[in-house]
C-alpha cells in the first residue's frame, strides 16, 4: 500500500487545513484585503498563518506573538477565535468606523449608473454598538482595539429584478446587491488599552462624572449622548467600569470605579 494509515490520516489533514484557508480569503472583502495588507506591511507580519488551530490575519514576529485581526464588522464574531489565542499572544484587533461613504451604482454591464454620498454619519461614539459584542475582553491587558474613521465607496449592482440576498437577510427583496466597499481615505486610529480609554471618547459633559458623580441613563443623554445611553451604560456595567451607587425611585445611579476616575492618555 502506497499510504500507511497514519499518512492517510496526516494527508486528510493537509486537505482541511487547505479548505479553511480558502474559505478565509473567499469571503474577504476589499476593504479587509487592503487593511490587512497595510498592517502586514507596517508591522513586518505574515498574512493567513494558522495559530491555536485558527487562521489569523496577520501573526507578527515579535516577542508577544502579536496576531492582528482586521474586522470591518460583527466583533462579536471574533470572540471565540481571540479566546482561543489569548493565553499566548497579544492581540490588536483593527476596526475600520466608516463614517463616511459614498454608494456607485452599476448595471449587469459594469456601466455607471448613478454616484451618491451616503446621508449616514457614524461618530466614534457609535463604537460601543460593536462594544457590545466583545465587553468581555475590555480592559484585558493581552487585548488591544484599535479603530480607524474611514471614508469608503460602496459599489452596488443594478438588477433587473427584486433579489434577495444568499444569507437571507433582506426582509424585502431589492433591485440591487452590494459587491463591496473601497477604501477612499482614513483618519488618525484610535487606541483602545484600557477601561479608562472606552470613557475617554464620551462627550464633554459625561467626563465631568469621572470625579465620582453618580449618574443615570438620563444623565448620559443629557450629557451629550443621546440614543446611545442605554447601550452604553451596559457596556460599561459588563465591562465593570461603572459600580452600582444607589437607586432613587425606580432609577439606578452609578458611578466610575477609581481605577478610571481620571482621563489617560496611551501613545
Amino acid at each position: 500500500m502506497f499510504f500507511s494509515k497514519k499518512n492517510n490520516i496526516f494527508t486528510f489533514k493537509v486537505h482541511v487545513c487547505i479548505v479553511i484557508i480558502m474559505i478565509n480569503t473567499y469571503n474577504e472583502t476589499e476593504l479587509h484585503k487592503t487593511l490587512k495588507e497595510m498592517y502586514a506591511k507596517k508591522y513586518d507580519g505574515k498574512m493567513e498563518v494558522q495559530e491555536n488551530d485558527v487562521i489569523c490575519d496577520i501573526l507578527c514576529d515579535d516577542s508577544e506573538k502579536t496576531v492582528i485581526e482586521i474586522q470591518t464588522k460583527g466583533l462579536y464574531k471574533l470572540l471565540p477565535k481571540l479566546l482561543k489565542l489569548k493565553d499566548n499572544h497579544k492581540i490588536r484587533v483593527v476596526h475600520p468606523l466608516v463614517t463616511e461613504f459614498r454608494i456607485e451604482l452599476y448595471d449587469e454591464e459594469g456601466k455607471l449608473i448613478s454616484r451618491r454620498r451616503s446621508p449616514k454619519r457614524l461618530s466614534m461614539i457609535d463604537i460601543y454598538e460593536e462594544l457590545m459584542g466583545i465587553y468581555p475582553l475590555l480592559g484585558e491587558p493581552w487585548f488591544t482595539l484599535e479603530v480607524i474613521p474611514v471614508s469608503c465607496t460602496e459599489r452596488r449592482i443594478r438588477t433587473k429584478e427584486p433579489v434577495q440576498l444568499a444569507n437571507k437577510s433582506r426582509r424585502f427583496k431589492r433591485n440591487w446587491y452590494k459587491t463591496g466597499r473601497k477604501l477612499d481615505s482614513m483618519q488618525e486610529s484610535v487606541i483602545f488599552s484600557n477601561l479608562a480609554s472606552y470613557i475617554d471618547i464620551l462627550p464633554e459633559k459625561v467626563q465631568l462624572f469621572r470625579d465620582g458623580t453618580p449618574f443615570c441613563a438620563k444623565d448620559l443623554y443629557e450629557a451629550g449622548c443621546g440614543k446611545h445611553n442605554y447601550r452604553i451604560l451596559w457596556v460599561l456595567k459588563k465591562a465593570k467600569a461603572v459600580e452600582f451607587a444607589f437607586k432613587k425611585g425606580k432609577t439606578s445611579y452609578y458611578r466610575f470605579i477609581e481605577a478610571v476616575g481620571s482621563k489617560q492618555v496611551d501613545s
